[in-house]
Formats: structure tokens, sequence, C-alpha cells
């Protein structure tokens, strides 16, 4: 099984090469006045995480559309319910990364014992299912997996209280060309031995 591996807005500005930057510019009062918009635009992408009373709903559709079912909920595990216009278009369970994976521990260049210490900061995207049929919403896959990438730090450490830096997710290349984690920027590394 092939597994990708995404540090996209995963890390943080303590990690990120600062440079100096100019001063900022003082608006002018009339650019001051346009309030933001109190909802998201039409047809754009938001990302929440469902409610405790939602979670059997959640749980139900993954259970009847996802090929591999729910899962069950394991360690730190976060649903994320992605939204378009109000209406859920994807569904995504995140969760405790694979102990041992020699692709991606090459890769991130961790000793055992770094491993054994560090592993807790990488997570893994246990489930990914649209609810649009095959098709209808050209792109949305992609779009949908990239907005949960970008919300995910921030909702992680509101549940758990730390902000992961990186995340994992398999395919089966025999079933799965991975073209969505692909188009969102993520990195194929591996493969898995299982």
């Amino acid at each position: 099984m092939g597994f990708l591996l995404s540090y996209a807005g995963m890390t943080t500005t303590a990690t990120q090469p600062t440079k100096p930057t100019p001063p900022t510019p003082i608006p002018k009062p009339s650019k001051l006045a346009t309030p933001a918009p109190a909802t998201p635009p039409a047809g754009a992408l938001t990302v929440r995480v469902p409610t405790p009373d939602q979670c059997a709903a959640f749980d139900q559709l993954l259970a009847a559309q996802h090929y591999l079912g729910a899962g069950r909920p394991l360690g730190d595990y976060l649903r994320q319910v992605v939204e378009r216009d109000g209406q859920p278009v994807a569904l995504l369970v995140w969760g405790p990364a694979a102990y041992a994976l020699k692709d991606r521990d090459r890769w991130i260049s961790w000793s055992v014992p770094q491993r054994r210490e560090r592993l807790k900061l990488v997570v893994q995207n246990r489930r990914f299912l649209l609810l649009t049929p095959k098709g209808a919403a050209p792109n949305l896959a992609s779009q949908a997996l990239a907005a949960a990438l970008r919300a995910l730090p921030g909702q992680w450490r509101e549940h758990f209280g730390y902000r992961p830096l990186l995340a994992e997710s398999f395919t089966d290349p025999e079933a799965y060309a991975g073209t969505a984690y692909k188009a969102s920027n993520w990195q194929p590394v591996g493969f898995s031995a299982g």
C-alpha cells in the first residue's frame, strides 16, 4: 500500500525562516469601514468539527458509504465536515499516525528515540468520503482535502492542546491513483508493508 505525506500548512511559524518585513502602511479610514462578510462567499468551502450529538450520524454515513466503513475511534481522533453553502460535501477522519513506517521515518530522518518522542506530531487521514456523486463536482476532492488540511492544525490544537506538524495518508495504488492528494500538495513518500 502506498502512502503520502503532507506538511502544507502544518508548519508553525517557529520552524519557518523569518525575513524582515517592511512596516505596514497605515490604511485610509475608508478602507477600514468595509466590514468583513459575515458568511463565506457562495460556493466557498468551510470546515467544521461536528458536535457530539452529530457524531453518530457522521459515523453512520461513513459506515454506509465508505469502502472501509467508519473505523473505530482510537487515540486522539478528530472528525471534520466540509461544507459548501451550508451543505456537507465531504467527511474526513484524522487519528494517530502509524507507529513505524520505514519510508516515512527515512524521509523525516529521525531515529527510533526521536520517533517515539515526536510521533504524536504526525496525524493520519484515516477516512475521506465525498458525499457528492462521482463526477458531479470536478476538483471537489482536492479542494475539500486542501481546506480540511488548512483547518486541521487549529482544530486539532483546540481539541487536543497541540498542533500536528505532519499528516500522512494511505492509498491503494492498484485501486486509486491518489490524484486528489497530489492535487492538494501531498507528496508520495513510499510504501507500507501491509
